[in-house]
């Protein structure tokens, strides 16, 4: 292997092997591996005690409405409060929550409701917070801490679900919230390995004074300023509506297949993540020239006719196919993006960034289940998905271009 492709392995395995970074970014991780047992656990846990489809929707929408209040106000705390503070803070009390739950395992109400909807939706008051504090820790590398954070909160996304049916399984709904409660444990103790080193280069006692953040009407104004802030939520809105629209489809799309595996929905959300992780490591690997909105234009293309491509014969196994493909362009889109936003906004501004995209995404991704709902009593699921995909494709791309040219007028 050539010095240069040495080089670059290095860069990219930094938010790893840094002290620096490591505590956060892991402790950040092993907490969504706990929410991923949770996703599986409170919805299973409160149709099983109550056999209401009413309750268990309404956990669902609280958890929507709920995490985008709680990111609209996790945004701003994020810029004006120590980020490890209110991370650990929110870490405690997700942890009390979640121990609140495995003691009312068996009970049937609107309490366990009540507590299940608090520690799914809380993590997205602190996620504004961990997102700005683990690129703060490795700011002189923000691609591959870009990189490193997406992969591992894929790899969460990933395991977590998993993790939570097998522990459901094997020992009951009490032994899969014990466990999510211990991720935070995990979590907490990565964070105090967190505190003994600060961003890298500066030993603690040098570590500056946090600057005052800009108000709001500077940090809006930085915000359209910037060539990759309002382009990369405009995709972000447009991908969410899309995914939300075929991952739900695809249920009933492939189950109206009559060759179709009972496995072949999971299958294809895992090659789908195969192929995230892929394109998550490419992009971190390599140099990236083309402009922000270039390549979210051309991303976008590419993720709509991926989605089409895997309804191509009516086969059940483009599906993945198709989605394997559509994992792989996420990569350089999400990474690149996402180092630019880092390295060209001020520190004081990431916290709102990021709460801001959470609360868009979020609004969007319910838009998308809704729609899929609606419509999907009119249209075949195949068609609709179809529909949606080349849509994206054109819809997207255009909104971009046309921001584009307001931008250079």
């Amino acid at each position: 292997m050539n010095t240069a492709a040495t080089g670059r392995l290095r860069s990219l395995a930094e938010p790893l092997t840094s002290p620096h970074s490591r505590g956060p970014l892991l402790g950040f991780a092993v907490s969504e591996l706990g929410d991923g047992v949770t996703t599986v656990v409170v919805p299973l846990v409160i149709y099983q005690n109550s056999g209401s489809l009413g309750l268990l929707a309404g956990s669902f929408a609280g958890q929507l409405f709920l995490g985008s209040a709680f990111a609209a106000l996790g945004g701003p705390v994020a810029d004006r409060w120590n980020r490890l503070n209110v991370v650990t803070a929110t870490f405690v009390l997700r942890l009390a929550l979640v121990l609140c739950l495995a003691a009312m395992a068996g009970a049937n109400g609107p309490l366990f409701v009540l507590v299940g909807v608090l520690a799914g939706s809380l993590g997205s008051f602190g996620n504004p917070s961990g997102e700005a504090l683990v690129r703060e820790r490795m700011r002189h590398n923000p691609q591959s801490i870009a990189a490193a954070r997406r992969a591992t909160r894929l790899l969460s996304s990933i395991l977590g679900p998993a993790v939570g049916a097998t522990l459901i399984g094997v020992g009951g709904v009490r032994v899969g919230l014990l466990v999510d409660a211990g991720t935070f444990v995990v979590g907490l103790i990565l964070l105090l390995t967190a505190r003994r080193a600060g961003p890298a280069g500066l030993p603690v006692e040098a570590h500056p004074p946090k600057a005052t953040p800009p108000g709001f009407r500077e940090f809006f104004a930085l915000a359209r300023a910037s060539e990759v802030v309002v382009p990369r939520v405009v995709s972000d809105v447009f991908a969410s509506v899309a995914v939300a629209v075929t991952i739900t489809l695809a249920v009933p799309y492939l189950a109206a297949l009559a060759d179709a595996p009972k496995g072949a929905y999971g299958w294809a959300l895992s090659a789908y993540s195969i192929g995230a992780m892929a394109g998550v490591t490419a992009a971190g690997l390599l140099r990236w020239r083309v402009r922000t909105t270039s390549l979210l234009i051309r991303a976008n293309v590419v993720y709509g006719l991926c989605s089409a491509l895997g309804l191509l014969g009516g086969v059940w196994w483009m599906l993945p196919v198709g989605w394997l493909l559509w994992g792989v362009s996420y990569g350089p889109e999400s990474v690149v993006a996402d180092a630019r936003i880092t390295a060209e906004l001020p520190p004081g501004t990431l916290g709102r960034i990021y709460g801001f995209s959470t609360v868009m995404a979020k609004i969007a991704s319910g838009t998308g289940f809704l729609l899929a709902g609606l419509l999907g009593s009119f249209v075949s699921p195949g068609h609709l998905i179809l529909w949606t995909a080349l849509t994206y494709a054109v819809l997207a791309p255009s909104v971009l271009l046309l921001l584009s040219r307001i931008r250079r007028a």
